[in-house]
């Protein structure tokens, strides 16, 4: 596997903000790992790695910790994984092992997932995604019921991170991610540096680069940090960009556990080192809460203003507590007027019930060769196809099948309407005997080629 550039990322993360700034650590690149081949595919934007099972999960997880970190290589999950019966899951990458690559759920869910976090010195992260560096992208996922729990050592500058998608990112992107009905928990019985975020716990960019959340939704989670808390990103450091677009927190429940002088927003813990921006965003009924009002601080688009502050773009807030609102230009709606707020947002919103939802992504249809058996060097007279759909209607215009770079297009299945999940299709091909070299699946448009060595 390619790894990532080697890149030294200094992080100096506050011990306490009215202390300052004093602990750091460094990002590196990693050499290879063990190579699995999960479900499918070669990890081309083509014909991404394919995750159909839990077990595809995990052995993404030690393939990352062991030491791939996958930069520049693509992956697409299936289907929907329920992690219920699984055991010892641990994230997708560490602070010594990151994840670079691109993860495109396609629109499927993980949910019922529990993961306790890895711990690399000082540092325990935890989250479906550990550490996301090296311009890595995560998209299209929507984490459900899951369990995430970050416990640092009692060591004075003992760190812990926690995140719905993911505990750390820098320099990456997060796209049409929604966390709900989700616990995230960081906490240390001596060192107030911890992170927990219903999305990410935390989140950097370094040297210019950026960092970006867009199309992204924190639901009805409880979110709990000794030390920095939001219903959508526990903390932000900066010397480049990190943004928010067309993102919001919605019936969140955020609280500082039982340390006193806590940080914790409905959106943002705090900003450690430069101001951040938020555009078409929103914060909706969150209670947020610390356990001694004397000592810690809350706040709605962020608890504390003093080393960076929020400036909202067409961004808005319902509240119901009066908390310190922190942001600049953010506007007040009242109840009735959530209920009519999603024009306003923006094309990438439509009204739900109470407040205005993210649309739904509309995916392509995908298509992938099946090998059955070995096919080189022998006759191909009929192949396997797997057509997978996100949920919703589909209709399948054109189904083209290709065996070394001939064929035709197979109108039998034209018309056909796909509802959910995946179809398989047994599909002639009109060809003298050859010898399968390459195998190509063209529907509507999309294609994917396997080639066979």
């Amino acid at each position: 596997m390619k790894t990532t550039r080697k890149k030294l990322l200094s992080l100096m993360l506050a011990s306490s903000m009215t202390v300052g700034l004093m602990s750091g650590f460094a990002l590196t690149a990693q050499a290879n790992g063990t190579s699995p081949t999960f479900s499918g595919g070669r990890g081309t934007s083509e014909n991404p790695w394919k995750i159909a099972t839990a077990a595809d999960l995990k052995e993404l997880a030690t393939a990352v910790n062991d030491g791939n970190d996958y930069y520049g290589e693509y992956f697409r999950q299936v289907a929907d994984l329920d992690m219920n019966a699984e055991t010892n899951i641990a994230p997708i990458g560490t602070l010594s092992a990151h994840f670079a690559g691109n993860y495109d759920a396609y629109g499927f869910e993980i949910s019922n997932v529990s993961i306790s976090g890895v711990t690399t010195g000082e540092y325990t992260v935890s989250g479906l995604f550990g550490v996301i560096t090296g311009k890595g992208s995560i998209s299209n996922l929507t984490v459900n019921n899951a369990t995430i729990s970050a416990i640092s050592g009692n060591g004075t500058w003992d760190q812990a991170y926690a995140g719905g998608i993911a505990a750390f990112a820098e320099d990456g992107t997060v796209t049409n991610c929604t966390v709900r009905n989700s616990t995230i928990t960081t906490a240390a019985s001596t060192s107030s540096n911890t992170f927990a975020g219903g999305i990410v716990g935390f989140a950097a960019s370094d040297n210019g680069e950026t960092t970006l959340f867009t199309k992204c939704a924190s639901e009805n989670n409880s979110v709990s940090s000794t030390g920095y808390g939001g219903g959508f990103i526990g903390a932000v450091i900066s010397d480049g960009d990190v943004s928010f677009e067309d993102v919001y927190s919605a019936k969140n429940s955020v609280n500082a556990g039982t340390k006193s002088q806590a940080e914790i927003g409905a959106f943002l813990g705090a900003s450690q080192g430069g101001d951040i921006t938020v555009k078409n965003c929103f914060i909706y009924d969150c209670n947020v809460s610390a356990a001694n009002s004397s000592g810690g601080k809350v706040g709605l688009f962020t608890a504390d203003e003093y080393y960076g502050k929020v400036n909202a773009s067409n961004s808005y807030y319902y509240d119901k507590n009066n908390l310190a609102v922190n942001a600049e230009q953010a506007v007040a709606k009242n109840e009735q007027e959530m209920k009519s707020l999603a024009a306003t947002l923006g094309d990438a919103f439509e009204q739900g019930t109470a407040y205005p939802i993210l649309k739904t992504p509309v995916m392509d249809a995908f298509a992938e060769y099946t090998q059955v058996g070995d096919y080189t060097g022998k006759d191909d007279v009929a192949s396997a196809w797997t057509v997978t759909v996100t949920p919703g209607t589909y209709t399948i215009e054109s189904l083209d099948v290709k065996v070394n770079g001939q064929g035709s297009d197979d109108g039998a299945w034209n018309g056909m309407n796909i509802t959910s999940g995946t179809v398989t299709f047994a599909v002639a091909v009109n060809l003298a005997a050859v010898d399968v070299s390459s195998v190509t699946a063209v529907v509507n448009g999309s294609d994917v080629t396997t080639t066979f060595e």
